[in-house]
Parts: structure tokens; C-alpha cells; sequence
């Protein structure tokens, strides 16, 4: 759950799309 962190930290700008790569990334791993 560190990315959420990662992402909140960007200042808002696009972290909706950064965290939607990275919920995309995660699934294709199955993690």
C-alpha cells in the first residue's frame, strides 16, 4: 500500500492516472 503514498505525494497532479497504472500493472502480475 506504499504506492498510494507514492502517488498522494505527487502533488495531485494526474495521480488518478498514475494510480490506475499501477492497480493495471499489479493485476498483470497477480499480485
Amino acid at each position: 500500500m506504499s504506492f498510494n503514498i507514492a502517488v498522494a505525494g505527487k502533488g495531485g497532479s494526474g495521480k488518478t492516472s498514475v494510480a490506475g497504472l499501477i492497480i493495471r500493472y499489479l493485476k498483470r502480475n497477480g499480485s
